[in-house]
């Protein structure tokens, strides 16, 4: 009887140095706030992947941010107190913006997509940022 070979699985998000990532021979397309599971084999070390992991481009997360993020929960930002990342459900993208100073309404942050919120909250915190200097 043959021995089923078992997948290993690797959970995949794009990292500081970049602002989008394809793969297209692994068909691996990575946007901010994306959480992908893979099959870890399709980390050829000659590959673009492999490449793009040893350079910073993508980074590897876990199963809990993969989670989150299948869940709609989920999101990667950055911070501007220097942290890597920082994993936030969308209600707290949600407050996070208001916080920060958003003229939308509730139920228009909640509207928006995870990604559409990382980018508000980027926006507002160089704005926020900049009134410090």
């Amino acid at each position: 009887m043959a021995k089923k070979k078992e997948v290993k699985e690797a959970y995949i998000t794009l990292g500081e140095k970049a602002k989008s990532f394809y793969d297209s021979a692994n068909g691996v397309q990575l946007i901010p706030g994306k959480v992908l599971k893979i099959d870890e084999s399709l980390v050829n070390p000659k590959g673009r992947l492999a490449l793009a992991l040893r350079n910073g481009h993508v980074e590897k997360t876990d199963s809990e941010a993969y989670d989150l993020y299948i869940n709609g929960e989920g999101a990667i930002i950055e911070s501007s107190e220097g942290a890597e990342g920082i994993q936030m459900t969308k209600s707290q993208l949600v407050e996070k913006a208001k916080e920060l100073g958003s003229d939308l309404t509730k139920n228009k942050l909640k509207g928006m997509s995870v990604y559409q919120l990382n980018e508000l909250i980027t926006e507002l915190e160089s704005i926020e940022d900049e009134d410090e200097d």
